[in-house]
């Protein structure tokens, strides 16, 4: 945006989803100028006093100055490694450099410009570590639309994606009214997807909200949440920004008689709601038609708008009750030095929260716009920055002049970069569902970011790990450099599930500093357990497995110790048909526990056979008998002597006997081809003394 008489300014907007980490620890922007985080000053800086009073204050552990290779006037965009917290890569919406200053592989060419307000924007690609979202904007027209890029920086030194399914620049579609300008990401509610946000003006003004989950930017079918009434000038949009907590919003508007709007945001829908008209004034209460940029402190309490000429804070909540008689706490902030086009020509320009806990912003010659040369962006810019040290405070600011403070060579334009205020929320960071060990207590550790806090910033902490039921805690003392604590806690074995409150309370000496107070409740849960036992089936047979599991534990069944395919989950499975020895795997798990899985095995049960006999007709002695047996399919019949034991002395269905001179009985059973026996059934051979018929035709002589 083109502005000549006004401030203007630059909300970036970098959205990392991990709170305690490094990613905003080194800034991009204006004139190659830049800042680092990472290394302090190694002596306190001498800074000009603005308010409450004159004079000069030395400042300790300020961020040290560096050169980089960006020139913009507005929007940029910039990210450090989460760990060391050294420039990875930064942005003006139009061009990607890496950290050495040389430009990104494909970084050319983005949709942004360098006088658009928010000319690039940087989120997370939600489920890829490796992978984010460059979004990027143009000035107002009825043809702007925002559109996107996807940098890779999984080789280490990145590139812009242009080829199937992430191409450069993909459009975003489906909204309503005027955009140009402004252009945001918030987390979603569920802390793994992203909101693209983009306000349009004009006779159909309108937020709109782009939902990205893993799978990519839904592009064509944003959320649209419609102004309530009345129309917006279709030529001034500004800076969006949200609250810390993500539930409020405010979108200025320059040379407007519409100076801000403000605020609810659903970060669960999409939807905005409560969208009202907040009003700039200036030192004597009288109404400014216009404001470009916003902060709010960490605790969400109290909202900041830059009219350039001043600054203006308001109690969001009161703001909110009555916003068209609220008044402002008002601080005039024009000026001018030896170089400036007038003596009230140099303004506030972007105010961002830093990880030290500061409120930090540009301070340039307003009157020197690139309007007229937008290829010379060296002038108007300055190396002086205005800092705030205490925005929790507004009614008794902190305010200060850094004379000098950017390198020599260097300086600030309207724009700044500026992060997510994810990174600026006093919030406990640690595992929320614990699996206690049977046998002893279990140690997890916590963590908590104290960027954003330094407006009543504490010098102790006081860690409550069971809060509802001891008044017992654990102090931590905090240093003036301190920007992340842990502590560890100990949790003991639980037979059912339980939950905890964590509670951390903050104190300056002896004062509770009870906006900062913050709690997590966590679940613990007992140890997983489960046990089944095998199962024996006849072949083609189906078969039943059954489990057990501790308490609160699901059971799941898989094909293989490891990986593999869910079966089925609950207390039973039911196999397929089984022809042949198979192994299954159980599992009981928890949200916390896993009992591992094991083995339940299924084995092939032969059927046992059947047999049926009946005793053969009486022989005479000295004679044989044939002896026949019925038995199942596949059986044989085997013969004793014994009605159990012993070996058989016959095998088969039909067998003779040795000649038998008395009565004689012999067991037979049936057994298949597994070796399985039937009963032995007793088959009885009655054996006769028989004597000889009388041949009429013998006679005896004597």
């Amino acid at each position: 945006m083109k502005k000549i008489y006004i401030l203007v300014f630059l909300l970036m907007y970098v959205s990392i989803t991990l709170f305690a980490q490094k990613e905003a620890y080194t800034w991009a922007f204006g004139n190659k100028a830049g800042l680092d985080f990472n290394n302090l000053r190694s002596a306190p800086f001498s800074a000009t006093r603005l308010y409450p009073s004159a004079g000069t204050v030395s400042i300790p552990n300020l961020p040290t100055a560096i050169t980089t290779n960006i020139t913009t006037y507005e929007g940029c965009f910039a990210l450090s490694n989460a760990v060391t917290g050294q420039l990875m890569f930064y942005s003006d919406g139009v061009n990607v450099f890496r950290s050495n200053g040389s430009i990104m592989s494909n970084g050319t060419g983005l949709a942004g410009h360098v006088s658009s307000t928010q000319s690039g924007v940087l989120m997370p690609f939600p489920g890829n570590s490796n992978k984010y979202i460059a979004l990027s904007i143009n000035l107002i027209a009825a043809s702007t639309q925002v559109a996107y890029s996807v940098i890779d920086m999984s080789d280490g030194i990145g590139k812009v994606l242009d080829e199937s399914p992430f191409l450069k620049n993909t459009r975003l579609t489906g909204h309503q009214g005027i955009l140009g300008e402004s252009v945001n990401t918030i987390q979603h509610g569920n802390k793994n997807d992203f909101w693209i946000i983009a306000p349009g003006s004009g006779t159909n003004s309108a937020f709109n909200a782009w939902k990205v989950t893993k799978e990519g930017v839904q592009a064509s079918t944003p959320v649209v949440s419609l102004f309530p009434a009345g129309a917006l000038e279709a030529s001034r949009n500004t800076y969006i920004k949200f609250s810390p907590d993500g539930k409020h919003f405010v979108w200025c508007n320059n040379f407007n008689s519409t100076p801000f709007w403000f605020g609810d945001f659903d970060n669960m829908t999409g939807e905005f709601s409560n969208i009202q008209m907040g009003i700039s004034r200036n030192q004597s209460g009288g109404t400014i038609l216009g404001s470009y940029s916003a902060e709010f402190s960490q605790s969400g309490k109290y909202l900041y708008v830059s009219t350039g000429s001043g600054l203006n804070v308001y109690d969001y909540a009161a703001l909110a009750a009555n916003p068209s008689t609220y008044t402002a706490t008002v601080y005039t902030m024009n000026g001018g030095d030896a170089t400036s086009t007038t003596q009230n020509s140099l303004a506030l320009g972007s105010l961002q929260l830093g990880p030290d806990g500061y409120i930090y912003a540009t301070y340039y010659d307003r009157m020197k716009s690139p309007n007229d040369d937008l290829a010379n962006l060296t002038n108007g810019s300055r190396r002086y920055m205005i800092l705030i040290t205490n925005p929790e405070n507004p009614t008794n600011l902190n305010i200060y002049r850094l004379d000098n403070f950017l390198n020599a060579g260097t300086g600030g334009h309207v724009g700044i970069t500026s992060f997510s205020p994810s990174w600026f929320t006093l919030e406990i960071n640690g595992e929320a569902s614990i699996c206690t060990n049977p046998a002893s207590n279990i140690t997890e550790s916590y963590s908590i970011n104290l960027a954003g806090t330094s407006a009543s910033r504490p010098t102790e902490l006081r860690w409550y790990f069971d809060a509802d039921n001891s008044s017992s805690y654990t102090s931590q003392t905090v240093n003036s450099t301190d920007m992340t604590l842990s502590m560890a806690g100990s949790f003991p074995p639980v037979s059912s599930v339980t939950t905890r409150k964590i509670v951390v309370k903050a104190y300056n000496g002896s004062t509770e500093l009870a906006d900062l107070e913050q709690s997590l409740t966590i679940t613990l849960y007992p140890a997983a357990s489960v046990s089944a036992s095998d199962v024996s089936v006849t072949s083609g047979s189906t078969a039943t497995l059954t489990a057990t599991a501790s308490t609160g534990a699901t059971i799941s069944w898989y094909d293989s110790a490891t990986g593999g395919t869910l079966l089925g989950t609950g207390a039973t499975y039911t196999t397929g048909a089984i022809s042949s020895e198979r192994s299954f795997y159980v599992e009981a798990a928890n949200p916390a526990c896993s009992s591992g899985r094991q083995e339940v095995k299924v084995t092939i049960r032969i059927a046992q056979p059947t047999i049926d006999v009946s005793d053969p007709a009486t022989i005479c002695a000295g004679s044989t008998a044939t002896l026949i047996a019925t038995v199942s399919a596949g059986a044989n019949a085997y013969w004793f002597l014994t009605p159990t034991g012993d070996s058989p002395v016959m095998i088969g269905t039909s067998v003779t006997t040795p000649v038998l001179d008395y009565t004689t009985t012999y067991y037979v059973e049936a057994q298949n081809s597994g070796n399985v026996p039937s009963e032995r059934k007793a088959v009885k051979v009655v054996v006769n003394p028989c004597t000889l018929p009388v041949n009429p035709n013998i006679h005896l002589i004597n």
